[in-house]
This record gives structure tokens, C-alpha cells and sequence, in this order.
């Protein structure tokens, strides 16, 4: 199944719960971290970045610890 895209209307949070709950996403990525950092990066491919925005990093780093 294809991964979660943002809809026009998705903010990034409102993105990143869609995601993270997505039942697709869950069976492929069961592990939280995993999940978190590609809906992630399907957040800032969407909007034509690459790499993680400064504000992401630390709360990526949190799920991990």
C-alpha cells in the first residue's frame, strides 16, 4: 500500500497524527521511531524539503531515548 501523503488542507501536526495512526503505516512500521521518521520525511518531501526541520530533531530524539 502507498504511504500516507499530507492532504491541502494538513497542517504538519494534524499530518503527523493521520500518519502515525495510519493502518498501513502501523502494520509496515510497527515501532513508533520508525513510523515517526517516515512520516516525517513524507511531511518534508511534501513541501519540497529533504531534511528534518530544526524543531523536529529534538522531538525525534525524545521518542527514541
Amino acid at each position: 500500500m502507498p504511504l500516507p501523503t499530507p492532504r491541502p488542507n494538513d497542517n504538519r501536526e494534524t499530518f503527523l497524527q493521520r500518519c502515525m495512526a495510519d493502518p498501513t503505516m502501523t502494520s509496515d512500521f510497527p515501532e513508533r521511531t520508525q513510523r515517526f521518521a517516515v512520516c516525517v520525511a513524507q511531511w518534508s518531501e511534501s513541501r519540497g524539503s529533504k531534511e528534518y526541520t530544526s524543531d523536529v530533531a529534538p522531538r525525534l530524539q525524545r521518542v527514541v531515548s
